[in-house]
């Protein structure tokens, strides 16, 4: 949890928020236990093939962000306690939490509680409850 909570500082605009939740869920193996992280995505300095800034993740590097030493931006600058830095962190977090049978995914969304609407980056961890 603590590099998805660093990646999430490191890639988000400065005083924003980020929230956690934890729930359970059903799913068609059973239960999980989901650990969820929002954070306010700031825009990226690449664009897409269209031109518009990117925010967040886009959906087609969702599963890449989460690969050894990727990145779609490297951070300009490096955060006290950051272990893992240059693309490493997203990768360890998912294969610690694989050995224990969960799984870690990334999506974007967005948040309608302020003002105006802001783009969002969705960090999930699922651990599969045992009865």
């Amino acid at each position: 949890m603590r590099e998805l909570l660093m990646n999430a500082v490191k890639f988000s605009p400065p005083d924003s928020r980020i929230t956690f939740e934890v729930e359970e869920r059903a799913t068609n193996a059973g239960r999980n236990i989901d650990l969820i992280m929002r954070n306010i995505a700031r825009s990226n300095q690449r664009s897409d093939r269209y031109g518009h800034p990117i925010i967040g993740i886009p959906y087609e590097y969702s599963e890449q962000v989460l690969d050894a030493f990727y990145s779609i931006e490297k951070f300009p600058r490096y955060l006290p306690g950051d272990r893992w830095r240059d693309g490493t962190g997203l990768f360890v977090a998912r294969r610690l939490v694989q050995r224990f049978g969960g799984c870690v995914d990334a999506t974007n969304g967005v948040d309608y509680t302020e003002s105006e609407p802001r783009g969002t980056v969705r960090m999930r961890i699922a651990f599969p409850l045992k009865r």
